[in-house]
């Protein structure tokens, strides 16, 4: 793909690191919709990471006209794609299905001092006990806050719905929805944790 250097984890989800996409920064090509949502960053430096995800956006499909609904959710006009983009201060994420809803988060795994007082505002009772003596808190952390908001992303709510209403378990490290009708991809990378989530029909 000319001027997109990316990881491709299948053929629907892409991985991108700024610095290595030589792409236009300017919004010519944009929707009305992606420029009123560019301007509304603050620094010069967002507005100009916004312009490079959706330039990648536009290098994999083909001239997307792109609307956000009332829950702020990307979508496109008169396309058969589900899109999720999620970002990072290095990397952003680009998730692509045809015939799902998809949602996909990316985060940066930092060290947190204090990870068991963060987990309460998005974890219920019972995820809340996979913490006690687990062996990597913080990695723990990031698995289920990555897989909550790509979830929530993939059903078109994003944090308007409670997390905690989105139940998972833990089994041999793995997270599983309780909820039959969703697909939990995670998948971690150097620093990086990145979760895909799909709904079944």
């Amino acid at each position: 793909m000319m001027g997109l250097e990316q990881m491709q984890l299948n053929k629907d989800y892409w991985i991108f690191t700024y610095d290595d996409c030589n792409l236009p920064t300017n919004d010519n090509h944009l929707s009305k919709a992606e420029i009123d949502k560019c301007n509304d960053y603050k620094f010069s430096a967002d507005k100009e990471k916004y312009l490079i995800r959706h330039t990648a956006l536009r290098t994999l499909l083909d001239k997307p006209d792109c609307y956000y609904n009332n829950n702020g959710q990307l979508l496109i006009q008169n396309h058969d794609n589900n899109i999720s983009i999620s970002h990072t201060n290095e990397h952003f994420a680009i998730a692509l299905n045809q015939n799902k809803k998809v949602g996909i988060d990316i985060e940066t795994i930092e060290i947190l001092e204090t990870p068991l007082e963060n987990i309460k505002i998005f974890l219920t009772d019972e995820e809340a006990k996979y913490f006690q003596g687990h062996p990597n808190q913080n990695e723990l952390f990031y698995k289920f806050w990555t897989a909550k908001e790509a979830i929530l992303k993939a059903m078109g709510k994003g944090f308007l719905k409670d997390p905690k209403e989105i139940e998972l378990e833990l089994e041999n490290d793995r997270l599983i929805p309780l909820q039959q009708n969703i697909n939990l991809t995670q998948k971690l990378n150097n620093n990086l944790c990145i979760a895909i989530a799909t709904l079944l029909d």
